[in-house]
């Protein structure tokens, strides 16, 4: 068991940091676009040991140097990840596109992920992470592709909004989930 949880955290890990090289035959440019989908759409050709795809496009007034993400099934930890540059010296560029490879190995067996959830920190040029807005979560389903816009500051918060107003995700607050 524990050389399972080992190999699926190791997975997680290794995924996430990529940089999205796959193809998305809906647009024929690379998974970094910002071009909006919904589950609705074809889905994205992906590689095999990925589940999902959670795109967050970055529109904020702040420098952004990473994000944190933090993943839920029914409200429970599953895994997380890190996104940013390798030495995070650079921020990203207004309008940049941060992708989240969820892997399969979160998911065992299961072709449709009710009750995903994703808990997003961001990094600005001081280094502490800041937790956005709301807790965001929505039924996923293997093979898509999910995007969504990051807007907000580090005086007013920050905010995880779909990128589409087809796009059914429910927000709650943290003060709700205490």
């Amino acid at each position: 068991m524990k050389k399972i949880i080992l190999s699926a955290i190791i997975i997680l890990l290794t995924s996430g940091m990529c940089a999205c090289s796959y193809t998305a035959p809906h647009s024929g440019s690379a998974a970094k676009s910002s071009a909006s989908r919904s589950d609705k759409d074809t889905p994205p050709q992906l590689p095999d040991d990925v589940c999902f795809i959670v795109n967050i496009k970055i529109q904020s007034h702040t420098p952004v140097y990473k994000l944190h993400s933090e993943y839920y099934l029914d409200r429970k930890a599953v895994g997380g990840n890190e996104y940013g540059n390798t030495d995070q010296s650079k921020p990203f560029s207004d309008g940049e596109t941060a992708c989240f490879e969820i892997v399969k190995a979160l998911f065992p067996g299961k072709n449709n992920i009710d009750g995903f959830g994703i808990a997003l920190y961001v990094c600005p040029e001081n280094g502490e992470e800041t937790l956005i807005d709301a807790f965001v979560e929505w039924d996923a389903k293997k093979g898509c592709e999910y995007n969504f816009i990051l807007s907000g500051n580090i005086e007013d918060g920050f905010t995880l909004s779909p990128a589409s107003p087809d796009f059914d995700c429910r927000k709650t607050e943290w003060s709700e989930l205490s």
